[in-house]
């Protein structure tokens, strides 16, 4: 009995020596976790006060010192900094203090006197490459930009390795502007990491932004060092001065699997004469018929976009007319369907015959092998008999179709049936139920714009509207002058806009001009007039691919997204619909 006595009174006693010391250890956590948060919140007079708290009641905290320290170098306290740094000599650790009295130097812009310490500092820690990273940086901070390249050129003769730190170099010769110099550790750097080719022509490119002549020395070091990613960094950097053959030319030389990347990397930014010819290399080179049959496709759709009409008629008959049309890998590939729906839309742009489309999309849809394909053609078709005014076989169609996929597009066609046969007001119902059922639906914004559009309008000068509307949907010109008749009947500058975009789309840039040039009422049509215009004469070329990029992509669309939004600014001040 006496024995267990003792052993608790003994284990009481030992946490009574421990709580003191624990207490201790959390009063120190949280005072440090509170200087950290301030320091992070940029509060620095009050983490000055927390850190010079935390050395008065744990005068061996090293932590703190240092702290303090770094503090007073981010404030540019150096006077402060160097009285700490002697006062906490004595509890900071060696290689710390010697640290810190080397940021010191470089923060009171002695920057050989910080270089000679270094030197001399390196050797205690075995020349460990992070430190060499670390005390570099701190020259940097501070614009030492010629001791950093000495700094790093040394470490390379004292380790005895001239591929150490390419990247860094790169970075500060960039930085000092020694153009050549950062170009060479660049690509060197490249040849090493090939993954990082997006990142390094990125560099590239800042460089001969800065001064294109530079492009002589990228050639040099791809003509003497025959590596694969070298090329290919040497062809980007060629497309940034604008020499799109040199470029293609050396992809030439790389795998076909770049060609291809590089041939839909213009294609996407919409850069549709490099575009071009590497999809024509590629479709020479191509030995399957079905891949082929895929570049002359996509350069079908470049060159629809770029509204070369019979130049894409051209690439789409080699596939038409090809001798194995029943290929069914090609089938599988969907080549031969889409063909022919886009041999339909340019049919329509050209000859304006409703019929001859839809023969071609009834030929597409020979090639279809499910029904949800069958009933995307169907819908397409009865987008045509909406624009031809043949409301019973659209209605026809439309009821056919019963993929949940397309249910959006084909209430919204029931939508437009009504709009276009001017029943305004079973329109504008529809629009409602479509708000309700399908607040998701790319079509909600046409349908409210259009109802807009439509009640801001006379009562006899709809039907022209609608006209106007059937005209732009089969790419006829004229849509565009019957749209400005009507804003010259009716005032409404909405109209006027959106005539100057359908100039746009339908490939005519000067009427585009011709239109935005005009005593703009409405500030915010004025604005968007000027946008426009700056657009248009910088570069209408790519405008031009943009605009008939989106008509291909959202065929029945009206409005351009920016559009949106100006006629939503415009009639914000109306009722609401």
């Amino acid at each position: 009995m006496m024995r267990g006595l003792q052993i608790i009174a003994c284990i009481f006693l030992v946490g009574l020596m421990l709580v003191p010391m624990s207490a201790q250890y959390n009063e120190l956590q949280i005072m440090t976790q509170q200087a950290q948060q301030q320091m992070a919140q940029r509060q620095y007079a009050a983490a000055e006060q927390t850190w010079l708290s935390i050395l008065q009641k744990f005068p061996q905290d090293a932590n703190a010192a240092g702290q303090v320290v770094q503090l007073y170098f981010v404030l540019m306290q150096m006077d402060k900094a160097e009285q700490a740094l002697a006062r906490y000599q004595s509890i900071l650790p060696q290689q710390a203090f010697t640290e810190l009295n080397i940021q010191l130097a470089i923060n009171q812009g002695k920057g050989e006197a910080a270089y000679q310490m270094v030197m001399r500092y390196l050797p205690t820690v075995d020349h460990d490459l992070n430190k060499y990273r670390l005390i570099a940086s701190y020259f940097e901070q501070r614009g030492f930009f010629d001791i950093v390249l000495r700094w790093y050129d040394g470490a390379r003769a004292q380790l005895n390795n001239n591929k150490l730190f390419m990247l860094e170099i790169a970075n500060t010769a960039l930085n000092y502007r020694l153009f050549e110099r950062a170009l060479n550790e660049y690509l060197s750097f490249l040849e090493t990491n090939p993954g990082n080719i997006y990142f390094i022509s990125n560099q590239l490119k800042t460089i001969l932004t800065e001064d294109p002549a530079m492009i002589a020395v990228v050639a040099a070091y791809a003509a003497e060092h025959h590596n694969p990613i070298v090329r290919e960094a040497y062809a980007l950097a060629l497309m940034h001065v604008n020499d799109d053959q040199g470029a293609l030319d050396i992809y030439k030389t790389l795998t076909l699997d770049k060609v291809q990347r590089f041939a839909e990397d213009q294609y996407s930014a919409l850069n549709d004469e490099v575009a071009i010819l590497a999809y024509e290399y590629l479709a020479e080179t191509a030995t399957d018929p079905v891949q082929k049959a895929e570049h002359y496709l996509r350069l079908a759709h470049i060159s629809y976009r770029s509204n070369k009409l019979e130049q894409a008629q051209e690439y789409l008959m080699r596939i038409i007319d090809s001798q194995d049309p029943q290929n069914r890998q090609r089938n599988r590939a969907k080549v031969n369907q889409n063909a022919r729906k886009l041999m339909a839309e340019i049919s329509l742009a050209r000859d304006k015959d409703i019929s001859a489309t839809v023969d071609w999309y009834r030929q597409a849809a020979e090639f279809t092998h499910i029904p949800s394909e069958r009933q995307e053609i169907d819908l397409e078709i009865a987008r045509l008999y909406i624009i031809n005014n043949e409301n019973s076989q659209a209605a026809t169609l439309l009821h056919k179709i019963t993929d949940s996929r397309l249910v959006t597009s084909k209430e919204y066609y029931h939508f437009l049936i009504a709009l276009m046969n001017n029943q305004t007001g079973r329109a504008d119902t529809l629009m409602n139920e479509y708000i309700i059922r399908f607040p998701e639906s790319p079509y909600v914004n046409d349908a409210i714009y259009q109802m807009m559009l439509v009640f801001g309008l006379k009562e006899g000068d709809r039907p022209a509207f609608y006209q106007a509307y059937r005209l732009r949907q089969m790419m006829d010109v004229a849509a565009v002058d019957s749209l400005v008749s009507l804003f010259e009947r009716n005032g409404e500058e909405e109209l006027r806009i959106l005539a100057a975009e359908w100039a746009i789309a339908l490939s005519d840039i000067d009427k585009a001009l011709e239109i935005l040039d005009y005593d703009w009422q409405d500030n915010i049509a004025a604005e968007y007039a000027v946008v426009m215009k700056v657009r248009l004469v910088r570069d209408r070329e790519y405008e031009l691919r943009l605009a008939r990029e989106f008509l291909k992509n959202n065929p029945n669309s009206i409005f351009s997204p920016n559009l949106r939004q100006i006629i939503s600014r415009i009639g914000s001040s109306r009722p609401n619909l």
